[in-house]
């Protein structure tokens, strides 16, 4: 709830104490999650990959660390992640979204062009989906 209000600080700290006592998987996701919102990459990571040690079925741990190694520019990485959180649950919008970039980066327009339908098939209203295939606002 603090994260959500953007009380990033006061959240940060109450993970920290919670990890402290014990390192929980709900735990590390979402210091992670705080700390990429806080710019904090390299450490998002690390507890990105803590937890997925802990749960390598995780699918939004997969998916978050996936994002954030394409933000990074490492693409092997972003589409290993990636492709394993939509193996464990096809239902996450951004990882279509977020392979069908890496499928534009590969120039496979078809397997990128497919990822952003998927999407829209998840959510409809995509703005970005949307722009990708050429059905949003310019």
């Amino acid at each position: 709830l603090l994260a959500r209000n953007h009380r990033l600080d006061e959240a940060s700290a109450l993970y920290e104490q919670s990890l402290a006592i014990r390192r929980t998987p709900m735990a590390l996701f979402n210091l992670a999650q705080v700390r990429a919102a806080q710019g904090m990459k390299t450490e998002a990571v690390e507890l990105y990959e803590e937890l997925l040690v802990l749960r390598p079925d995780h699918a939004h741990g997969h998916a978050k660390l996936g994002s954030l190694e394409l933000q990074r520019g490492n693409i092997d990485q972003a589409f290993m992640h990636l492709e394993r959180a939509r193996a464990l649950d096809p239902g996450i919008p951004s990882v279509h979204y977020n392979l069908g970039l890496i499928y534009e980066h590969m120039e496979r327009e078809d397997d990128a062009r497919r990822s952003f339908k998927r999407v829209l098939e998840l959510d409809p209203h995509d703005p970005q989906a949307l722009r990708k295939i050429g059905k949003g606002t310019p």
